[in-house]
């Protein structure tokens, strides 16, 4: 009955991964523990735009800071928003979160 339920929820259409809405899903659900990878072009330019901008932030924290205070400072607000960012645009164009550790077998009680 899983299996079932789990197609029924994603449907693939030429390599695309979409919702029951027909929403094109960028990120899938991780198959071990809590969050998401990404499925699609859209979702690996995310992570890389987040990858590219957190190293130009980090960047210009160390070259712009005087102290490990003021480093610390200038490099953890923006990262925290830029990593709250990441997660909403994760959360809004990915598959509904939830705990799993792999796939449930039919076979056994």
């Amino acid at each position: 009955m899983w299996v079932f339920e789990e197609a029924r929820k994603r449907c693939v259409f030429s390599m695309q991964v979409y919702d029951l809405k027909m929403k094109k899903i960028w990120f899938v659900r991780k198959r071990y523990g809590w969050g998401w990878t990404p499925a699609t072009w859209e979702g690996w330019s995310v992570m890389l735009i987040y990858f590219i901008l957190t190293v130009l932030l980090f960047r210009r924290a160390n070259i712009a800071s005087y102290s490990e205070n003021d480093a610390q400072m200038s490099f953890l607000l923006p990262f925290i928003l830029l990593t709250t960012l990441l997660l909403v645009v994760t959360y809004w164009r990915g598959e509904s979160p939830r705990w799993q550790w792999g796939t449930r077998d039919t076979n056994t009680k």
